[in-house]
């Protein structure tokens, strides 16, 4: 493929890492329909699966939502039943968050999901231009997390 240097306008830029994510939203919905989840939800199973209890707060730092959207997305695993929310044992402000035995069973199916995904994301791109992207990402992520968390 031909990188030939470019001007490209920052707000062309914006608009392209717009239309990406709502494509990628748009998959992830039509992906996860089997199960009666979003993306996000999603996101937050794959979250507590991966740390052994966890607080609201700290799935909403990392899914860079809300607090507000953040309860509505555990509250609708919570009536699915797949999420515990317990109280805190020394923090009454807190809660934590676990997956139940009927979510834990939800895991394979959704990890067969983003694996599928993955896969098809492999025939677009090469392996070096997923690290290049995957990079490129990262460092603007991390600048614009810098410069708003200021």
């Amino acid at each position: 493929m031909d990188y030939t240097i470019v001007d490209m306008s920052n707000i062309e830029l914006l608009k392209q890492c717009r239309r990406f994510s709502k494509v990628m939203k748009v998959w992830g919905t039509l992906e996860l329909k089997s199960l009666g989840i979003g993306p996000q939800q999603a996101g937050i199973m794959h979250f507590i699966s991966r740390n052994d209890c966890c607080s609201a707060s700290e799935l909403s730092r990392f899914t860079l939502t809300d607090p507000a959207a953040t309860g509505r997305a555990l509250d609708a695993l919570e009536k699915k039943r797949w999420v515990i929310r317990k109280e805190h044992p020394t923090d009454r402000r807190l809660w934590v968050l676990q997956l139940s035995a009927l979510g834990k069973k939800q895991l394979p199916a959704l990890n067969r999901i983003s694996q599928k995904m993955e896969r098809k994301l492999e025939r677009y791109l090469s392996s070096g231009e997923r690290y290049a992207l995957k990079v490129l990402l990262e460092k603007l992520t991390a600048s614009i997390t810098q410069s708003i968390s200021k």
